[in-house]
């Protein structure tokens, strides 16, 4: 949890604003944070895209620079930890980070939806309530005036998330496989974090370049710095090298079958590997039941 984060929440996205990057998306999150933070209808946030974007670091930037302290629930948090969390910070801004396996569970998705939207009890108010026997929360229930943003990767597509969605303010970061090279290369001119930007540069571009392929979800801001890191070290076959290390799903129709049999053994719904399918591949869904068929 933190108050006032300083700039050194991310080392690898280390501040872009002060070097004058401006990526779309994380101005529109900026925005968003500034309604939810303003609005008496609204009280939750949803942003949900690929990892590597900077969601994290531009919510805790967005909010210090609001002057709003908040509360963050990291990854791997159970039910019960969502539950004790908002019981003992009842009145502040929680940031719920990398918590996908929470939107599985029918406990934690009822105490999002309680706390989100008035029920009809408690004069209206947004009265959150522990109703699991085999796990014992800090209180039994409490009124929630605080908000929620949720920060994840993926969203199961089941009416219980559906209904969680419905209620709030859900921003999806959709950047296409043609704007992941034009977007790595704006963060690379960025002498403030490459001293070399010509080096950064021709390492966007090759990255752009395999976005295309497929797979573009897997490419991102961290795997800019990972490929300038391995460029500056290694000047004659970097290229080679970050081949080897691009995800299995950045590629061409090979990428694609190893996608569709990864997915198959995820135990996710049918409609969730297709719609995790189009994600990361930009390919439609008739093309993920033609492989897996």
């Amino acid at each position: 949890a933190g108050t006032k984060p300083s700039c050194e929440v991310s080392a690898t996205l280390h501040c872009w604003k002060h070097a004058g990057v401006k990526l779309n998306h994380l101005a529109d999150i900026k925005r968003l944070i500034g309604v939810l933070l303003a609005s008496t209808r609204f009280h939750l946030l949803i942003v949900k895209g690929a990892p590597g974007w900077a969601k994290t670091y531009t919510t805790r930037c967005a909010l210090r620079d609001s002057g709003v302290s908040y509360e963050l629930l990291g990854a791997y948090s159970t039910p019960l930890a969502l539950f004790n969390k908002m019981a003992e910070n009842p009145s502040q801004i929680l940031v719920v980070d990398d918590t996908a396996g929470l939107f599985h569970n029918v406990l934690s998705l009822s105490v999002l939806n309680s706390a989100t939207w008035p029920g009809a009890d408690a004069n209206g108010g947004r009265q959150i309530r522990w109703t699991s026997t085999t796990e014992k929360a800090v209180v039994e229930s409490v009124l929630f005036e605080g908000k929620l943003i949720i920060l994840t990767n993926f969203l199961p597509n089941t009416p219980q998330v559906t209904s969680l969605v419905n209620r709030a303010l859900s921003f999806e970061i959709d950047i296409e496989p043609g704007a992941v090279g034009r977007n790595l290369i704006t963060v690379a001119q960025s002498a403030a974090h490459f001293s070399n930007t010509e080096l950064a540069v021709r390492v966007a571009k090759f990255l752009g370049e395999k976005a295309l392929l497929g797979g573009s979800s897997k490419i991102s801001l961290r795997t800019l710095e990972q490929g300038y890191e391995i460029a500056t070290i290694d000047p004659t076959g970097w290229q080679d090298l970050l081949v080897k290390l691009l995800p299995k799903s950045t590629g061409g129709k090979l990428s694609a079958d190893i996608l569709v049999e990864e997915l198959n053994l995820s135990g996710l719904k049918i409609e969730d590997q297709a719609h995790r399918f189009c994600q990361e591949t930009g390919k439609s869904r008739r093309t993920f039941f033609y492989l897996r068929s």
